[in-house]
């Protein structure tokens, strides 16, 4: 017989998932798991931390307004250069300048990795928070509230409703000091930023 008749009388070999039986019995061990360790998550334990911080300083905020608001502004609005508009345009302009002095500092943490490093940048991050709470404080101070809710205290020489019987337009006042100063330190931001990509391009 020739090779080729001989391996037309072979029976054809099936797939290989057709030659696999399981045996009885035999159950095949599942790998084995390793053991899962508690990973330390840093990341919700500073969310957590944030949150506190936040409401604490919400309420304390609250607090120094009902106490030195008035304070303030019966005290240093009058004498300011320009009155109170001129005491409201400072405090408008002052605001986003500590808020960025307050933010940037974290904004330079790797929040993955952040080391003993982190201590630093809390610390540069304070004088900042301090200076942007106490603007706050005189701008909430001047805030009043709807026509159901005021108490005597409001019209009080530098309550809320005194400050804005004293200077009609203090509201206005501050929303532009404020959306100026914004603009001319987002404007400063951009251009230090590209200033340094082409500094770091450059130098590659």
């Amino acid at each position: 017989m020739s090779g080729g008749s001989a391996r037309a009388g072979r029976a054809k070999a099936g797939p290989a998932s057709l030659h696999y039986r399981r045996a009885r019995g035999r159950t095949t061990a599942a790998p084995a798991r390793e053991p899962r360790r508690r990973r330390f998550d840093r990341n919700k334990v500073m969310l957590n931390a944030g949150g506190c911080l936040l409401a604490v300083a919400i309420v304390g905020l609250a607090a120094l307004t009902r106490l030195w608001g008035p304070r303030i502004w019966t005290g240093l609005a009058p004498a300011w250069p320009d009155g109170g508009d001129g005491f409201a345009v400072t405090a408008g302009v002052v605001l986003p300048w500590t808020a960025a002095a307050a933010i940037l500092p974290l904004c330079r943490i790797d929040w993955d990795q952040p080391g003993r490093r982190w201590m630093v940048r809390f610390a540069q991050s304070v004088p900042g928070t301090v200076s942007a709470a106490a603007v706050l404080v005189v701008l909430m101070g001047a805030h009043r509230s709807e026509r159901g809710h005021r108490g005597p205290s409001c019209f009080r020489a530098g309550g809320p409703c005194w400050v804005h019987q004293q200077y009609p337009h203090i509201g206005l006042v501050v929303l532009g000091a404020v959306a100026g100063a914004g603009a001319l330190l987002i404007l400063l931001l951009s251009v230090s930023i590209r200033s340094r990509k082409k500094r770091s391009q450059s130098a590659t």
